[in-house]
């Protein structure tokens, strides 16, 4: 249904203020003179729209188990802007990307940046307000070691936050929300260490251990493919993975004599 509001004004250039409830509007004016000739004016239509647009997806395309990966990653954004009396529509889709290697202390990996929504500005004439769209898909891309404070050292967690909002062409900001996942792209250090002395380099005359160390901040022992031969049919785990320091884990063979 329609309402219509009548305001009125006795003198010319006068400033008017009318306030609207939500929806889209047209305003009309008539303006006669002191010997009663009629005009009228009309805009070609306005959007009161108070309330804010929503991010109503944001999530990892191709996302695995983990949450760690060791390429770009893409995220799928969608932002609505479909309010139940007007809507004046997504001006744009902005992001933030930050860092932490502690899960405590966040910096900046990429800066603020705002998404080609294909949309004008969010200042937009009467008649463009109306050609608007209420929703809006666009994705993030986010590459590893392409911002500030990448590591690349093993051992060393890159966890990622990306914080999304939108904006629609009232200037309504839409609540923020946030993606989180992790980097890895630095290869495992393995340090094998035996025990005893050889006799002329390669003999011995007692069961000799093996020690494995891995360095590896997403450590999973399911895998690590281990193979410790012997002539006579192999070594025994001793000692299972375990962690012996931060994100150092290690396991024992031993070669019987």
């Amino acid at each position: 249904s329609s309402k219509s509001m009548l305001t009125s004004v006795q003198q010319a250039g006068t400033d008017v203020s009318i306030d609207f409830e939500d929806g889209r509007k047209l305003v009309i004016s008539k303006v006669v003179d002191k010997v009663g000739n009629i005009s009228y004016a009309m805009s070609d239509g306005i959007v009161i729209d108070s309330e804010a647009p929503n991010i109503i997806k944001a999530e990892i395309l191709g996302g695995n188990r983990e949450n760690v990966y060791n390429q770009e990653v893409e995220i799928a954004v969608c932002a609505s802007d479909d309010a139940a009396e007007a809507c004046s529509g997504i001006a744009s889709v902005e992001y933030r990307v930050e860092i932490s290697h502690d899960n405590k202390l966040w910096e900046t990996y990429i800066e603020d940046t705002m998404l080609d929504v294909s949309r004008s500005s969010s200042v937009v004439t009467d008649r463009e307000i109306f050609e608007n769209q209420a929703v809006c898909d666009v994705s993030i891309k986010i590459a590893p070691d392409a911002g500030k404070h990448y590591s690349t050292a093993a051992g060393d967690e890159n966890r990622m936050r990306v914080i999304v909002w939108s904006k629609d062409c009232a200037g309504n900001i839409a609540e923020k929300k946030t993606v989180e996942f992790d980097f890895d792209t630095a290869k495992p250090e393995i340090e094998i260490l035996f025990d005893g002395s050889a006799v002329n380099k390669k003999y011995f005359n007692k069961d000799r251990i093996v020690t494995i160390k891995v360095t590896e901040a997403y450590f999973d022992s399911t895998g690590i493919n281990c193979i410790a031969d012997a002539v006579n049919g192999g070594a025994e785990c001793i000692q299972p993975w375990m962690p012996i320091g931060e994100k150092i884990y290690e396991a024992r063979y031993v070669y019987n004599s």
